[in-house]
């Protein structure tokens, strides 16, 4: 008996040895493949195969049972535009599953973490890359019914009720039946519960997101973009940071930490101040200076939803505008008293034609100085409204309104970047000189013309009406004597340099300043 005893705790042994052996010998094999360029081709494929629009190329992956799966080196570039940016790029990824479930054939992750993920997004495809149509969306809970409210009937102060006419007695009146019981009001339809789910947590670590043109140099960048927010599991808070949002290679936002709400199936933002800054027109002239504005922002993103349906809202409370150097050289300052703006986006993320974005915004009494001649401008006021609608930006409403001086237009740009718009300039008499002698003296008007402007059927106002058509940033405008169109560009350079000009003569004629 103990011999046997013996002889089967031996072979138990080596069996336990031969499987951690096979064990490691298959992890070990595993990650070979995986390193090899046979399994770097199997990643591909496998990858490609869920976004056939892209070409995907992975330098290195493994995995292990504390540390997941592991991609390092991942490049995501547009098969149709090879020469661009990639697409897509990140130094490591890794997925953490729950290998308890996993074993058992279903795939529960447990964290998502990216490091320096690098994405890069052409503003011209993005209607080429988004699906065609939207998804049907099954067991999405309906809006519940609209409930009427009983009103009580009015009294009638004053008057005898009359008495409702007699009629004979029937026999459910002399054998009354009992009285029915009112039906409970319908109630509102519940949310959806939220499904038992394990945690799931997606992380960002210093990534970068640019949004840009193949055609302009034009870009909107997110640096440092930090975010550890949950996808699954039940409510918790998460966060999403910045280190600095630019246009153009100028910060609109700083540093910014915003704390980020998670419950089934969406990611909510409470509404937070965040102050925004407008950049100088001249980012390189050492008078140039920034203007700090403080907004309000909170929105929603169903990140769980078939369609992730988001909405979002900005508000730029009443408050004045601090003066905004126009020109450093010219010394041309603008300030408001007061202004206000309000914003509403929402849509479908995957589907930019269901986008829908609303903005109005107003000042009122503006002034622009110009030091340099030391006469100010005042306007009563400003409006603008913007909507998108099917990617077509328009710009139903502009205008600038004063005594000496009124501009109004309207407009639409589409995604492509055509521009096409109107602009009405109004000017009294003495302004509409000066616009007339600008336009001869900095050669926009293609020749000598007495009045560079038009009566109106007033007696004492001007006009002149500029058709812009092009595509951006250098569209055509007519600005000539008989109504030539000049490129943008042209236009900027020709004033630029008359102003220069005007500047460079009139500043030798300033009194110094006192010490």
């Amino acid at each position: 008996m103990k011999v046997a005893w013996r002889q089967n705790l031996s072979r138990l042994f080596w069996l336990c040895v031969g499987g951690v052996f096979l064990i490691l010998l298959l992890f070990l094999a595993s990650n070979l493949f995986l390193a090899s360029g046979l399994g770097q081709s199997f990643l591909q494929k496998q990858i490609t195969r869920r976004a056939p629009n892209l070409q995907w190329s992975v330098e290195k992956a493994s995995w292990s049972p504390w540390r997941g799966v592991t991609l390092t080196g991942v490049h995501a570039r547009l098969k149709e535009h090879p020469e661009a940016p990639p697409l897509l790029t990140f130094q490591s990824t890794r997925l953490q599953p729950y290998w308890a479930r996993a074993l058992r054939g279903r795939k529960i992750f447990r964290e998502l973490d990216v490091n320096q993920l690098q994405l890069n997004i052409p503003i011209e495809l993005l209607l080429v890359a988004a699906p065609a149509q939207e998804p049907a969306l099954t067991n999405t809970p309906q809006a519940p019914a609209p409930t009427v409210t009983p009103q009580a009937e009015p009294e009638h102060k004053g008057t005898t009720p009359t008495q409702p006419p007699t009629q004979p007695e029937s026999e459910t009146a002399q054998n009354p039946q009992p009285t029915p019981k009112p039906k409970p009001p319908a109630t509102q339809a519940e949310p959806p519960k939220q499904p038992d789910e394990r945690r799931l947590w997606l992380r960002l670590n210093d990534a970068s997101v640019r949004l840009y043109s193949l055609s302009h140099e034009h870009s909107f960048t997110v640096d440092g973009l930090e975010v550890d927010l949950p996808l699954a599991g039940p409510p918790t808070q998460g966060s999403l940071s910045w280190k600095s949002i630019s246009a153009n290679q100028s910060e609109i936002l700083s540093k910014t930490q915003l704390p980020i709400q998670w419950q089934y199936p969406s990611w909510t933002l409470a509404t937070t101040r965040l102050p925004i800054t407008i950049p100088p027109l001249e980012p390189l002239s050492p008078e140039a200076q920034a203007t700090t504005l403080e907004a309000q922002v909170a929105g929603n993103l169903a990140v769980r939803h078939p369609s992730q349906y988001f909405a979002f809202k900005g508000f730029l409370p009443t408050q004045a505008f601090p003066p905004y150097n126009l020109n450093p050289k010219g010394q041309v300052i603008a300030s408001a008293q007061e202004i206000s703006a309000n914003l509403v986006a929402s849509g479908h993320l995957l589907y930019p034609q269901t986008w829908k974005i609303d903005s109005l915004a107003a000042a009122n009494q503006i002034e622009v100085l110009s030091h340099l001649r030391g006469e100010p401008l005042l306007f009563d006021t400003a409006r603008s409204r913007i909507r998108l609608r099917q990617a077509v930006l328009a710009l139903p409403l502009l205008s600038l309104r004063s005594e000496q001086l009124s501009l109004m237009g309207n407009g639409q740009l589409g995604l492509t970047g055509y521009l096409l718009g109107v602009m009405r300039i109004v000017a009294d008499p003495h302004l509409e000189s000066r616009f007339t002698n600008v336009a001869i003296g900095s050669l926009i008007s293609k020749g000598w013309t007495r009045h560079w402007m038009s009566p109106l059927e007033t007696p004492d106002r001007y006009y002149r009406d500029l058709h812009i058509e092009g595509v951006l940033p250098n569209p055509q405008i007519n600005v000539g004597r008989k109504g030539e169109f000049l490129f943008a560009s042209q236009i900027q350079q020709l004033l630029k340099r008359f102003l220069d000009r005007e500047i460079a003569e009139e500043a030798p004629l300033l009194p110094l300043p006192t010490p």
